[in-house]
């Protein structure tokens, strides 16, 4: 999600750096969109957890965009202590940033400093770190391994669920699936 401003509509080239930052992100897989204001980011934000980045355009015309930042990021933070956060400007702002909000964000994007598509490979890669950082590792262990294709760990009727029984969360895992299949809880949905 970016959080833009109202000061920025007046603002055409840095309007046409944000959405093309915005079209870059979404060309690496990630659905994005823009909100107005900080206030609107709030609702969106305490109406769901599934956001894994923030970006907030820092309007230097707004008096109060200190207070108004370290406000949605203290929201933001109850519901995501991990999830990167970085400050969109046109210029350096560091200088006008409280410390409070300097330790919280990840990253400081410059919208003309570099290309659109350099700028979304850095936000994937926060958003990847992120993301490996989620995974408690078995779990993690066994999505990579259903996404490489090593095995067939999505489903433990294919080989007999061995792969599963090599290890002993595994064999639990197993248990589980067989005890909920076996309960017809799995029948409708998956036949």
């Amino acid at each position: 999600m970016f959080v833009s401003s109202r000061g920025l509509k007046q603002d055409p080239p840095a309007i046409q750096a944000l959405e093309e930052l915005n079209a870059a992100v979404k060309a690496r897989g990630f659905t994005t969109f823009i909100v107005d204001q900080i206030s609107d980011a709030v609702k969106v934000i305490n109406e769901s957890q599934k956001y894994s980045a923030v970006g907030i355009y820092w309007d230097p015309s707004n008096p109060k965009i200190d207070i108004e930042c370290q406000e949605f990021i203290d929201i933001f933070r109850k519901r995501n202590a991990t999830a990167p956060l970085f400050l969109l400007s046109e210029d350096n702002v560091t200088d006008r940033v409280s410390l409070a909000i300097l330790k919280e964000v990840n990253e400081y994007i410059y919208l003309f400093s570099e290309t659109p598509t350099f700028t979304a490979n850095r936000i994937y890669t926060l958003i990847h770190r992120y993301a490996e950082n989620l995974l408690p590792p078995y779990f993690k262990t066994l999505k990579n391994f259903t996404e490489d294709g090593d095995y067939y760990w999505d489903c433990p009727g294919h080989m007999g669920g061995m792969a599963y029984l090599k290890h002993p969360v595994g064999t639990e895992v197993y248990q589980l699936l067989r005890r909920k299949h076996d309960a017809g809880r799995y029948r409708s949905r998956y036949s």
